[in-house]
């Protein structure tokens, strides 16, 4: 997995911002760092003991698959897919944030989504925190289903933290080679979307 910082993404933006043709409009988010890049191979049958990322001693060495494990031990929604670690782990971009980082803000495109692996997240609507993220949790599911702008920020917690995150366009590539996996990624967001509509009665985040 790839990693880079917020702070990269926002520096890279302004300078893509000043070319003659620029992209689609800033975003102070992931989308305005991640690149384009082939769908991971062909799914292998693996587990977390033949991760391609453990060394000699059976540790995790990749940070990406290591945060992925540990995410699953604690999610409610994001759970079932330790066999899946070596193609995950290909497919998502690891971004770190800061502490009141915002990583989301309230009417811009929304093009990815993710999955929170270390630290804590804010969601704020109203200018009033709805609720606090933590590691497991999906970041920016609710556009899958109804696209469009975000309808809420999210910030970093007091820590600062990481975050997994993949293009939509990206999640439709996968779709095509890993359509099982895709699947089930897609539904466990979905449980996730539900819970916190009907918690909060809003839209996307």
């Amino acid at each position: 997995a790839k990693k880079t910082s917020f702070a990269a993404a926002a520096k890279a933006a302004v300078v893509a911002s000043e070319s003659p043709s620029p992209p689609a409009p800033l975003q102070r988010n992931i989308s305005t760092k991640l690149r384009r890049r082939p769908a991971p191979d062909g799914h292998r049958d693996s587990t977390v003991g033949a991760l391609s990322g453990l060394n000699e001693g059976g540790e995790i060495e990749d940070d990406g698959a290591r945060l992925l494990v540990e995410a699953q031990a604690n999610s409610q929604y994001f759970r079932g897919f330790l066999q899946d670690i070596d193609v995950l782990t290909k497919a998502l971009s690891i971004v770190h944030f800061d502490p009141a980082e915002t990583i989301l803000q309230e009417g811009e495109p929304g093009t990815w989504v993710g999955l929170l692996l270390s630290g804590s997240l804010e969601v704020i609507v109203g200018g009033k925190c709805l609720r606090v993220m933590q590691p497991g949790d999906f970041v920016g599911e609710m556009i899958l289903w109804f696209g469009g702008v975000r309808q809420g920020t999210v910030r970093g917690g007091a820590e600062g933290g990481v975050v997994g995150s993949v293009l939509v366009s990206e999640l439709h590539e996968l779709s095509q080679i890993q359509p099982e996996l895709t699947m089930r990624f897609l539904t466990a967001a979905c449980r996730q979307s539900y819970a916190s509509h009907k918690l909060h009665d809003s839209a996307q985040f």
